[in-house]
C-alpha cells in the first residue's frame, strides 16, 4: 500500500515535471524568435543609418553648390549693375552713343556669306552678338550690346517680332518666328526662338539667328558624294529591319510590327528621294545618258510594286494591275523607266484616300490604220484616289514645285521633283506623258513609249537627256 502511495506521488511529480519542462520549452521558443527580430532590426536600422548618412552627404553637397550659385548670381548681379552704371555715366559724359542701325548702303568689307547670333535679355536689351553681326551693319560690338534688340533694324516687321516674342514669348502662327530683312539690298532671313527665363515680369530671353536668304550654289560631285555616304546606313537600317520583320530575332508583336512597317516605308522614301536628288543633278549637269536596251515592262511594274511595297502597307492601299500577260517589249534605259513608274506610284501613294486601290493599267495601242507611219506604242496608267487636280492646276504639275516658294498643288502626292524627272525621262524616250482626272474622284498620270519594233530602226547607242523644261504634256 505504502509503495502503491509512494508510485502516486512519483507519477504526480513526473507529470508536474513534465508540464514544467513544456513551459521551459516554450519560452525557450519565444526567446529565440525574439532574438532573431532583434538581429533583424538591428540590420534594418544598420541600413537604415547608412542611408541617412547618404542622404545628409548629398544634402551638404547640394547645399554647398546652392550656396556657390547664390554667391555667384550675386556677383553676377553687382557685376551688371556696376556696368549699367559705367555705361549710364559714359552716355552722359558723350563718351559713346547707342545709335539704331537702319536699312542703308551694305557694309563693303561684308562677305555675301555673313551670318551671326543675337542674344537678348528679359527686357529685350541686347547682351551678345556674334562677330559676324558687328561686320554685318558695320558697328562694333560695344556699340550694339546694350541697345534695345526691337531697334537693331528699322523695319516694323523686326520691330513686332522683337516686341512680341520678348512678351509673349511665342511668335505668332503666321510668323513661325522668321522674318526676312532687306539691309541695303541684302536680302536677311532671321529666326527668333525664346528662351526659359526666371524673371519675375514673365519675360523670355531672345535668341535670333541671321543669314543671307540666297540659294548658295552647290558642287554636284560634292553633292554626290553626300548621297553615296547616306546610302550605306540606310542599307543597314533597311536590313535589320527586314531581319526583324522575317522574325529572325525573335517573334514580334503587332505593335511592333507596325512600327517597323512604318520604319521601313520611311527608309524606302529616303531611298527614293535620294535617286531623285541623283537624278536632278546628274541631269541638270548633262552627265545623264540613257543605255537603251530591249525591256520588258511588265517586269519593270512588278518591280516597282514590291519596292513600294511597305508605303502602300502603311497607307493602307491596294495595288491592282490591269494588264495582259505578255506586252511587246520596249528600247529603253530599264533604269530610266524603272524610275518613271516608281515617281508616278510613289505620287499615288502619298495622294490616294487610305484603304482605297491604286490602279496600274497597261497595254498596247494600235497605230491608226489610216496612217501607217503612226507606230505601235504602249501605254501605262497610274490611277490615284487622290480627289483629283483642279483644271487650273494641271499646267504645272509636272513643274519643280518647292514648298518655300509656290503651293502645293492639292490632290498631287508629289512636291513636283519627281514627276519633273519622270516627265524628262519619258520625253527623252520619244514618249509623253500627261495627266487626267475628275475633281473628288483621283487622277490618271499616263505615258506612252514606242514598242521595240517601231524604234529599232531608230537606235543609238547613247542618248543625252535633255534638261527639265517644265512645260506640261498635252
Amino acid at each position: 500500500q505504502e509503495l502503491s502511495e509512494q508510485k502516486v506521488r512519483l507519477e504526480g511529480q513526473f507529470a508536474r515535471q513534465q508540464e514544467l519542462a513544456a513551459e521551459l520549452t516554450a519560452r525557450l521558443q519565444l526567446l529565440q524568435r525574439e532574438s532573431a527580430d532583434k538581429h533583424q532590426l538591428g540590420a534594418e536600422r544598420t541600413a537604415w543609418d547608412k542611408e541617412i548618412r547618404e542622404l545628409a552627404e548629398r544634402r551638404d553637397a547640394l547645399e554647398a553648390r546652392l550656396n556657390r550659385a547664390l554667391e555667384e548670381q550675386t556677383q553676377l548681379t553687382q557685376l551688371n549693375a556696376d556696368l549699367q552704371k559705367q555705361l549710364a555715366a559714359m552716355r552722359e559724359s558723350g563718351k559713346v552713343s547707342f545709335p539704331r542701325v537702319v536699312s542703308g548702303p551694305p557694309v563693303a568689307d561684308v562677305e555675301p556669306t555673313t551670318s551671326g547670333l543675337v542674344l537678348s535679355d528679359p527686357h529685350g536689351t541686347i547682351s551678345f552678338i556674334s562677330p559676324g553681326i558687328a561686320d554685318l551693319v558695320g558697328l562694333s560690338t560695344s556699340e550694339i550690346v546694350g541697345t534695345s534688340l526691337a531697334d537693331l533694324f528699322d523695319e516694323l516687321v523686326w520691330r513686332h517680332m522683337s516686341e512680341q516674342i520678348s512678351t509673349r514669348g511665342v511668335p505668332d502662327r503666321d510668323d513661325l518666328g522668321v522674318v526676312s530683312l532687306d539691309v541695303g539690298g541684302c536680302i536677311l532671313r532671321a529666326e527668333f526662338v525664346s528662351l526659359s527665363s526666371s524673371s519675375l515680369d514673365d519675360c523670355c530671353s531672345t535668341a535670333v539667328m541671321l543669314w543671307p536668304d540666297r540659294e548658295e550654289a552647290v558642287d554636284s560631285e560634292l553633292l554626290l558624294s553626300l548621297v553615296h555616304d547616306l546610302r550605306t546606313p540606310m542599307t543597314s537600317i533597311k536590313g535589320y529591319c527586314d531581319l526583324l520583320l522575317k522574325e529572325a530575332v525573335g517573334i514580334l508583336g503587332e505593335m511592333q510590327r507596325q512600327f517597323l512597317l512604318r520604319v521601313q516605308a520611311n527608309v524606302e522614301r529616303l531611298e527614293g528621294l535620294l535617286e531623285d536628288i541623283v537624278r536632278v543633278v546628274t541631269i541638270e549637269s548633262g552627265k545623264a545618258a540613257l543605255l537603251p536596251e530591249v525591256v520588258n515592262i511588265i517586269g519593270v511594274i512588278e518591280d516597282a510594286v514590291m519596292s513600294l511595297s511597305a508605303q502602300f502597307r502603311e497607307q493602307e492601299l491596294a495595288v491592282r494591275l490591269d494588264m495582259p500577260a505578255e506586252l511587246p517589249p520596249v528600247q529603253a534605259d530599264r533604269d530610266s523607266l524603272y524610275q518613271v513608274v516608281v515617281n508616278l506610284l510613289s505620287s499615288a501613294c502619298r495622294s490616294s484616300r487610305p484603304k482605297t486601290e491604286v490602279l496600274i493599267r497597261a497595254g498596247l495601242q494600235k497605230g491608226s490604220d489610216k496612217n501607217d507611219e503612226l507606230p505601235d506604242y504602249l501605254l501605262v496608267s497610274v490611277v490615284d484616289t487622290g480627289g483629283g487636280i483642279a483644271p487650273e492646276d494641271r499646267p504645272r504639275v509636272f513643274h519643280r514645285i518647292y514648298r518655300a516658294d509656290n503651293p502645293i498643288i492639292a490632290g498631287l502626292g508629289d512636291t513636283g521633283v519627281g514627276l519633273s524627272i519622270a516627265k524628262t525621262l519619258v520625253e527623252a524616250h520619244g514618249g509623253r506623258i500627261w495627266v487626267e482626272g475628275e475633281m473628288g474622284v483621283g487622277s490618271t498620270f499616263s505615258f506612252v513609249l514606242p514598242t521595240a519594233l517601231a524604234t529599232r530602226n531608230q537606235h543609238t547607242d547613247q542618248t543625252v537627256v535633255p534638261a527639265v523644261d517644265g512645260a506640261v504634256a498635252d
